[in-house]
Parts: structure tokens; sequence; C-alpha cells
């Protein structure tokens, strides 16, 4: 999930089906060292009754954290009107199910982006139409660049390069499949009026990191089942053209 790529330290819980007493009290055991509780709710509408509402057994662990002294916030995908539930302390609504539903939940969370959502509806006595609480997007995000310090990387490589160890160098970190830096450093050679090296050079991939690199991805992509070996390049580059080029694969 993208609280835990973006976090990294925390557990996930999934309850699907109903709760007994000794699950409700497992899961409640299991909140002694957590300082923060995120709640996701699935919130459909049960047409044989006419209400937005979650499952009894489920109604009441929510209930038993929300006496716990750990600090709660509750998000709401699908139905927002869960009209009888006044327990909740801090209750986002996402309005849906989908992807877009889910990244907004989580940009809201993580503060990446303002938060201006008013509701529509009357929820309860507290929560009525008109009601939102507005907030402003953090001015350093979780996953922000800014929130790492790069410095002592970057004073290797422009060291590296004003000792011509190699012109130029373009810099990629991933952190839990999340992008975090992307940068060029120096020339295309060792020219200085060569052209700099951008996000968009491209690099001739030879020598070690045909080996480090290329290889490595290659083979976690065919094992994701991402990539075929015998794909054509063309396929990905439609530029790879002329002198029989047109039939050269991955393999």
């Amino acid at each position: 999930s993208d609280i835990n790529r973006t976090h990294g330290h925390m557990k996930e819980i999934f309850v699907n089906d109903p709760l007994s007493d000794l699950g409700r009290e497992d899961i409640l055991n299991q909140m002694e060292k957590i300082d923060q509780i995120v709640v996701s709710l699935v919130v459909r509408v049960h047409m044989d009754k006419g209400i937005a509402t979650i499952d009894s057994t489920h109604l009441l662990l929510l209930k038993d954290l929300q006496k716990s002294d750990i600090p709660i916030v509750t998000f709401s995908f699908g139905s927002p009107y869960l009209k009888t539930y006044d327990m909740l302390e801090t209750y986002v609504c996402a309005f849906g199910y989908g992807n877009v539903s889910v990244r907004a939940a989580s940009n809201a969370l993580w503060g990446r982006q303002d938060v201006s959502g008013i509701l529509p509806v009357d929820l309860n006595s507290t929560m009525q139409r008109g009601f939102g609480i507005k907030k402003k997007k953090r001015i350093k995000s979780w996953d922000s660049v800014k929130n790492i310090d790069f410095t002592n990387a970057f004073s290797i490589l422009d060291s590296a390069i004003k000792a011509e160890i190699f012109p130029g160098a373009q810099v990629v970190v991933v952190k839990r499949g999340r992008l975090v830096l992307r940068k060029g450093f120096g020339h295309q050679t060792y020219d200085t009026g060569s052209p700099p090296v951008t996000n968009k050079t491209i690099y001739d991939i030879a020598s070690l990191t045909k080996v480090l690199a290329a290889t490595p991805v290659t083979m976690k992509l065919i094992s994701q089942k991402k990539l075929s070996l015998d794909q054509n390049i063309q396929q990905f580059y439609p530029q790879f053209t002329g002198g029989y080029k047109e039939s050269v694969t991955i393999r």
C-alpha cells in the first residue's frame, strides 16, 4: 500500500469476514504498541435495508478502538452515509472505491495536496451539509525529496567529474517502488562545451552497466511477466528500424 511504501514502519490488518469476540480481542491486543491507527472502510448500501452500513461486528471493533487513547483516522470508500456512527473522531469521505479515490485519500493523509472538500449532504447532527475541515498541504510531504539530504552523494559525483573520472552521470534513486530522485550531472564528454547531462540524456548500455543494470532489470521484468525475451525491441522503440533491426529481439 502507499502508506507502507511511504512510511515503512507499519502493520496491516485486513478484516473482511464477521468478527468473533475472540477475533476482536486479538486485534485489540495488537494495538498495544501502536501510536496511530488508520481505518479504511468500504461502505456499501445494503439494498434490503436502504441504508449504508458495515458489518455489526466491525462496528463493535470500531467502538472499541475509539475507546483507546490511540489517535484514529477513518477513511470511508464508497457511500459516506454512516449517520449513526457519531463516535468516529476523524472521518474522511473518499466517495468511491476506485484508484482515483484511493490515491486522493492517500494524498490527504500525507498532506501532499490541499484538502478542501465539503459534505454535499447531512450525515448527522454534527456533520451537516457544507461541513468540512480545510487543510493546506504540508510544505514538506512525507515522500518529498526535500526530506532526504543528498549533499554528500552529490559532492562525491561533483568531485569525480572534476577529477575527470567520468564526464557526467545520470542518477536515479528509487525507494520502495517510488521515484525519489532523478538528476543529471556534468556533461556528455570531457569538453565543457558539450551538451549537459539531463534527465532525457540517452546512454549506450555497455561494459559493466550491461551486467549490473540491464540484465538484472530484464530478469526481474521477465519474472513479473511484464517482458518476454522473444519480444522485438521495436515494440518499445519504434525508431529502431533499418538494417534488419525490426527482427532483433530482447534475447
